[in-house]
């Protein structure tokens, strides 16, 4: 709502000045009482113009939002759903798009019409007078005006689904099973890495861990494993062959970094993700918990052990979720026994660089690169 004086002041405004008008017609005398009233009420009306355009802007946008929705009426076949409803919906907001219309003006134009009506807005307060009927009639039809926002947001939403869609890679529609039931994946990618090796992968109820040397794909993988999880649930998409899983809770502790303003180091922000994440396990549907070289912020004994009591923890919840961690510690595998899969991407060393294929392979990473790297 506007400030409960603005309601009274406007219209009080526009009489006042309305009224100096018409006694300067009729006592020319009185001019130079006419002059005065109009510095001040030049001098108010400066005061108060700051705090009536925060409320008119948006007016613009209402005025867009009921001009789509007529293009789009005329547009659409008659008995498409959008359209029924934009028809039942449009003659009930015709006086609030005229109003909006007036508001939503562009103040930038330089022609000789709007310079006119600017000064009669500003000498009478037209426009908070407008202003307080447009809100009148917002009020009236807001119903109408928040349907026909709502089925023009689904429509620009299901433009951008189909610009994704079309945008390159392949994709496919998501199948979910119950809870229960393993994730399957085919031929998955990273919808934002072009051209991107796909890969396939079957997990479930035991864990997944990733290894691999530097720079093999064990990120990018379990980013895209998060990425396609989000969009299957959210668009109904994936980008790959196959997807069958249950409905997921996504959770991930995947490049976290120290904060220097909250004095918490890496190692404390990666145990507070970790808390939250076991937290929600606890409460919530089937959760995919995806690790990145998880407490890497200390050293490598408490590393080991903490990531293997975490995993096997989740793994064992109730529901228990489906953990994929990618790590360099070789040992974590053993830890881990048959609770977790192994899967790895391997790298060659040729001549005078490193080569990768970033194909997913069954069992332990066979090799490290990190000293080749440096030589290089």
């Amino acid at each position: 709502p506007l400030p409960a004086w603005l309601a009274f002041w406007c219209p009080m405004f526009a009489i006042a000045m309305g009224a100096v008008l018409v006694l300067t017609i009729l006592k020319p005398a009185l001019i130079g009482f006419t002059v005065l009233a109009v510095a001040l009420a030049y001098w108010m009306r400066a005061r108060i113009a700051w705090r009536l355009l925060p409320w008119m802007a948006p007016f613009r946008s209402v005025s867009q939002i009921e001009a789509a929705a007529r293009r789009v009426k005329d547009s659409e076949p008659v008995a498409e759903p959008t359209t029924v409803v934009l028809k039942t919906r449009l003659p009930a907001i015709a006086g609030l798009a005229r109003t909006a219309a007036w508001l939503g003006q562009d103040p930038s134009r330089l022609d000789i019409v709007s310079l006119i009506w600017e000064y009669l807005s500003f000498f009478f307060c037209i426009d908070g007078n407008v202003l307080l009927l447009a809100i009148r009639q917002v009020r009236r039809c807001q119903r109408e005006l928040r349907d026909i926002a709502e089925v023009l947001g689904d429509l620009d939403a299901a433009i951008s689904v189909a610009s994704v869609r079309t945008g390159g890679a392949a994709w496919t529609r998501p199948t979910f099973v119950a809870s229960s039931s393993t994730v399957e994946m085919s031929d998955l990618s990273h919808p934002l890495v072009s051209p991107c090796v796909t890969n396939s992968l079957t997990f479930g109820p035991s864990g997944v861990i990733l290894t691999g040397a530097n720079m093999t794909g064990k990120s990018t993988f379990l980013r895209s494993v998060g990425v396609n999880a989000v969009l299957a649930q959210s668009i109904g998409t994936v980008f790959a062959s196959g997807y069958r899983a249950p409905w997921l809770t996504v959770r991930t502790c995947i490049s976290p970094t120290d904060d220097l303003q909250a004095g918490k180091s890496l190692y404390q922000r990666e145990a507070e993700t970790v808390v939250s994440i076991v937290a929600q396990a606890a409460n919530g549907p089937v959760t995919l918990c995806l690790f990145d070289e998880l407490f890497r912020g200390t050293n490598s004994t408490d590393r080991i052990g903490a990531s293997a009591a975490v995993f096997k923890y989740l793994a064992a919840g109730n529901p228990p979720c489906l953990v994929m961690a990618a790590t360099h510690d070789l040992e974590l595998v053993g830890v881990l026994g048959d609770r977790f899969c192994s899967y790895h991407f391997a790298d060659r060393i040729a001549a005078d660089r490193l080569e990768f294929d970033y194909c997913l392979r069954r069992g332990i990473a066979p090799s490290r690169n990190a000293v080749a790297l440096l030589r290089l």
